[in-house]
């Protein structure tokens, strides 16, 4: 991924410059629709969530296109390395950009917004990045399938979570959308995503600060993911 620029710009250069320049023109402001909270409280999750997005799907998709184009794939699948075992590896190198993406924003959320993590919701804001983190990667593997040149595949990867991000509320609370567009967001796993993280940071909701139907409706993703990938994923580019 660090030798590809295009990467590095969308794994941690886009969600930070969002961070910093949505988050310094916002500072000290209060959302009445979301009850007064801070916006730094709620967009800090959300750029949490975009770059967490930004570092699985978009890097998972776009590496295995590419890989799938250049014959990688094809030689892999040739060896006696369990395909099981090249996806670990593949996945927990991305798993590790994500970790680092999401220390990054943490610290600059504290230092730069004065967001911090609170102790009681810790176990599910560990839960969610876990479970979000593994959603977004299995949608990524099911995504490549669909790319059939890796040179216009960036565009088909990154326009759905870019459009998402806005429908979701990631950067503007949602509320102010039709009540029709705030339930189709709801349907896909970015808006639990990102509500999900929201209530860990937010000081009004209770420890363990879990929010069951999000959680449910990123597994079930995970699922439709998972079950897409087995289904339509290819070694090599015959029947792409």
């Amino acid at each position: 991924m660090w030798r590809n620029r295009r990467s590095v710009l969308f794994t941690f250069i886009l969600p930070l410059a969002f961070l910093v320049f949505l988050g310094a023109s916002n500072r000290g402001a209060r959302l009445s629709v979301l009850g007064g909270v801070s916006f730094d409280t709620f967009f800090v999750p959300g750029i949490l969530a975009f770059s967490v997005v930004s570092a699985t799907y978009a890097n998972v998709a776009m590496s295995l296109a590419v890989q799938r184009e250049q014959g990688v794939l094809k030689r892999v699948r040739g060896t006696p390395l369990p395909p099981w075992v090249f996806f670990a590896g593949k996945v927990g190198a991305i798993l590790l950009n994500a970790l680092a993406m999401v220390v990054l924003v943490l610290a600059v959320g504290r230092i730069g917004y004065g967001v911090s993590i609170r102790v009681g919701t810790l176990p599910a804001l560990v839960v969610d990045l876990v479970l979000g983190s593994a959603c977004w990667c299995v949608i990524g593997v099911a995504m490549s399938s669909f790319v059939v040149r890796a040179e216009g595949g960036s565009p088909i990867v990154t326009f759905p979570y870019i459009v998402l991000s806005f429908v979701s509320g990631v950067f503007y609370p949602s509320q102010a959308e039709p009540s029709w567009l705030q339930d189709l967001a709801r349907v896909f796993p970015l808006e639990p995503f990102a509500r999900s993280l929201e209530a860990a940071f937010d000081p009004r909701v209770a420890a363990p600060g879990f929010r069951p139907l999000d959680l449910a409706v990123m597994a079930a993703w995970l699922v439709v993911g998972l079950a897409l990938s087995l289904r339509f994923f290819r070694w090599d580019m015959e029947g792409v």
